[in-house]
């Protein structure tokens, strides 16, 4: 009797130990052109023990009109992942959420049974740029002008940029690249030393895990951080050091993110006609004064004026320099400067451009 009832609880267990979820939509996600795709997701046994499916993907616009719908039954080995290719999908302009589905019988984490994502298919021409919905003119009536920046602002697979509008006002938005739809977000806290330091010249933002890091320049030394979950600004991290000459930021200045062994810093040029450059201990709340930044020839040359700007490629950075169109390579665990080849004065139109204001440099896939 006691190992029948002992066979039946483990019956009970291992019919209830049963966890298939979802865990990418490949396609259609994302910016596409119009086209034919085949809807393809990731899905994998989380148990020791084989198990079968139904799986369903739905495409749909915003308004919720259905536009695609294909289903299939899976088997999955203990343990496995498995890629999913669905029939094709005649992709046309417009916005659309891609939806994907799974259907298992007394399934112990039905969180992980559904996911979806947002499609913009629209004509692309390669080498053109698309003018996408400006930034708000908010309470301010102001456009975007000194002061103004960018910052990743996506989670997970959903995208969105936050846009800092800079000319001596307090406003951040956060931008839906696929939906292009902006939406306000907390304002930078007026300055507790002048409340007409707002951002401006000088100014300089960016996002390291949950949190943007705002510089806020227009002549103050002041560090601010926004908790980007929250909605919140939090109690001001450590000011920017005065250095040597005690200059604040009003011009040339930028944040970067690197590495110095497996751990990450913020680097900030300092700019204001300096070649200040220091890395910032987010754990310990602390700045660390690092290598000057560099320069050819004459040593009035290295000093950082508007214009100049970094960018990183998640364990070292980059500097353009101002005027001089010289790029620099930083390695952060040596706390060394390398030449790299500069950026060519002309251009397709043969015209000579120097690095000045508007100037801005971004890192993608190994360029």
């Amino acid at each position: 009797m006691k190992r029948m009832i002992l066979l039946l609880l483990i019956l009970v267990i291992l019919g209830f130990n049963r966890d298939v979820g979802i865990t990418k939509i490949f396609a259609p996600s994302g910016i596409i052109a119009p086209d034919d795709y085949n809807p393809r997701v990731q899905i994998k046994n989380f148990t020791d023990e084989e198990d079968s499916v139904w799986i369903l993907f739905k495409i749909s616009t915003l308004t919720g009109n259905l536009v695609y719908s294909d289903d299939t039954f899976e088997f999955v080995g203990a343990n496995e992942t498995k890629n999913i290719r669905f029939s094709p999908w005649t992709a046309t302009i417009g916005t659309y959420i891609s939806r994907c589905s799974l259907y298992l019988a007394s399934d112990t984490n039905p969180d992980n049974d559904t996911m979806s994502t947002k499609v913009l298919v629209e004509a692309l021409v390669p080498g053109q740029w698309l003018l996408k919905d400006s930034v708000p003119l908010g309470l301010s009536n102001k456009k975007v002008k000194d002061g103004g920046g960018l910052a990743d602002g996506s989670k997970g697979r959903e995208k969105f940029a936050f846009v800092l509008k800079g000319n001596k006002t307090n406003e951040l938005y956060l931008y839906d690249i696929l939906l292009s739809t902006w939406q306000p977000k907390c304002s930078v806290p007026i300055s507790p030393l002048n409340s007409k330091k707002l951002p401006g010249k000088g100014t300089c933002m960016i996002r390291s895990g949950d949190y943007l890091y705002l510089a806020r320049g227009n002549n103050t030394l002041e560090f601010l951080a926004y908790y980007i979950p929250d909605d919140t600004w939090t109690n001001n991290p450590r000011d920017i050091p005065a250095g040597p000459n005690g200059k604040t930021l009003k011009g040339g200045s930028a944040l970067a993110e690197g590495k110095i062994g497996n751990k990450k810093y913020l680097f900030l040029i300092k700019g204001s006609g300096t070649r200040e450059f220091y890395a910032y201990d987010i754990d310990n709340d602390t700045w660390i004064e690092k290598a000057p930044t560099p320069y050819l020839g004459k040593e009035s040359k290295g000093k950082i004026k508007k214009g100049s700007c970094l960018v990183d490629d998640g364990e070292n950075i980059y500097l353009l320099k101002d005027k001089t169109n010289w790029l620099f390579f930083y390695d952060c665990d040596s706390n060394k400067w390398y030449p790299r080849e500069s950026l060519p004065f002309y251009g397709r139109l043969m015209k000579k451009a120097k690095v000045k204001d508007g100037s801005a440099v971004a890192y993608t896939k190994g360029n």
